[in-house]
């Protein structure tokens, strides 16, 4: 029908027909369009009708199982259809969801901070956990260590009785283990929260668990086992749904790169920036323009690397994700001291270093150390880079990392040291080679 003429109808309708009958009416519209799977329109309907709350209950109904189908746009125009009634302390736990998942975490944080103190206030212990929780995996994506911890230590109790809430603990803890160096500790908790999504037969949670562990894989340098597992997080939820984690074709791509497959990767990365454009992923975006960058500056094309690491910059600080601008400073202290660009490279490692935690990120985020060492390398610092190389071979054994070994063997031989990165170095050159000068870190899906 003609918007025009629906309109006229509409009007006509309200007019017409008194209210307790229009009402009625319109209740009975919004069951129907309910029952035939027309959520949105029931939604604007029962709303329309004055029975918003019928419209929050149902919304609550369904929401964990539009997160697990990937409805993003879906929940965001029904909790905006909703109004006052979308400050339910369950509905503000689901706007922190889409917010949290679209990159947005400030308002992630205002979200379920309010649900949690609201939870509280009611004495609902559960809810309050489970706001808690998805304050840790905020904190978490935002490189917040400390506090992810302190939050999931205080909600961990209050969370066992319930599976589905546990795959989602174990996911956090291999995040929180993945983000401090242990890619093997992680894959633990991962293969753990992989087993339960399956005998929940929770696509989502199992696609999450697949593609985490797909990053252990990558940042332990077993790249086919990565792709491997990069392809089981891919299976379709249903025919034409997009993936159930958004971050795994560019994770993918990233894996393609390290095996030379330039082009390949390329076409993917592109791709997976497509995706993620076409359902408003900010952080995504973040990721798929640096995997798609450092693509461009792996086969020869600084120039068209040095243009996408500047719109994942652009688009960092809009959305104020630090994590996310230190890797995108990161990337861009790299291309600079291999273009021969020394001071750019060191304020642009400064930058990223600080910005991820200063000396600790030094510490555990080997690619902050290694591209500082190539900086200092192009500024011709020799001993600081060689100081810096023999951290990332003790970083490297202890975390069982035999690329990075390799790697920074390779950095012990550009500044005329062999040997520098320790015992072993010299085994693992092979394995380094596919990475060496990588600035990147896969995503993991928290």
């Amino acid at each position: 029908m003609p918007r025009p003429l629906r309109d006229v109808l509409r009007r006509n309708f309200v007019m017409e027909v008194p209210r307790p009958a229009r009402v009625a009416l319109s209740t009975r519209i919004a069951d129907a369009a309910w029952e035939r799977g027309q959520a949105l329109t029931a939604i604007a309907t029962w709303v329309e009708a004055g029975n918003a709350g019928r419209a929050a209950d149902r919304l609550a109904e369904v929401a964990d199982s539009w997160f697990r189908e990937g409805r993003l746009d879906a929940l965001t125009r029904a909790l905006a259809a909703l109004g006052g009634e979308a400050q339910r302390p369950d509905l503000l736990l689901a706007a922190g969801e889409v917010a949290r998942r679209h990159g947005e975490f400030d308002r992630a944080e205002h979200c379920f901070s309010r649900a949690q103190v609201a939870h509280e206030a009611a004495g609902d212990a559960t809810g309050s956990a489970i706001a808690g929780l998805r304050l840790a995996q905020t904190c978490a994506s935002r490189g917040r260590i400390a506090q992810a911890r302190s939050l999931l230590s205080s909600c961990r109790s209050a969370l066992e009785g319930d599976d589905r809430l546990q795959a989602d603990t174990l996911n956090v803890e291999g995040g929180l283990a993945l983000l401090e160096g242990g890619a093997s500790e992680a894959a633990g908790y991962f293969e753990a929260s992989l087993r339960l999504a399956r005998r929940l037969s929770d696509p989502y949670a199992a696609a999450r668990a697949a593609h985490n562990l797909g990053v252990c894989h990558t940042r332990l340098g077993d790249f086919r086992e990565a792709l491997a597992a990069y392809d089981l997080a891919l299976e379709p939820v249903q025919p034409g749904m997009p993936p159930a984690v958004m971050m795994t074709p560019i994770n993918r791509s990233l894996v393609l790169v390290y095996l030379g497959e330039t082009e390949r990767a390329r076409d993917a990365a592109e791709q997976a920036l497509d995706l993620v454009r076409r359902y408003k992923l900010a952080r995504e975006e973040g990721y798929a323009l640096r995997t798609l960058g450092f693509a461009h500056a792996r086969s020869g094309d600084p120039g068209r690397g040095a243009a996408c690491y500047d719109e994942a910059e652009r688009l960092a600080r809009l959305a104020g994700d630090t994590l996310g601008l230190a890797y995108t400073r990161n990337f861009q202290a790299s291309l600079a001291a291999e273009i021969g660009q020394a001071e750019s490279a060191l304020r642009l490692s400064d930058e990223a270093i600080s910005l991820a935690g200063g000396q600790e990120a030094l510490g555990g985020g080997h690619e902050f150390t290694h591209v500082r060492a190539k900086a200092l390398l192009a500024a011709g610092r020799v001993a600081e880079a060689s100081d810096l190389v023999a951290g990332l071979g003790e970083l490297a054994r202890r975390f069982g990392y035999k690329h990075l070994l390799g790697e920074a063997e390779l950095l012990a031989r550009a500044l005329g040291r062999p040997g520098a990165a320790g015992p072993g170095s010299d085994i693992e050159l092979g394995v380094a080679v596919p990475m060496a000068s990588s600035p990147a870190r896969p995503a993991v899906e928290l």
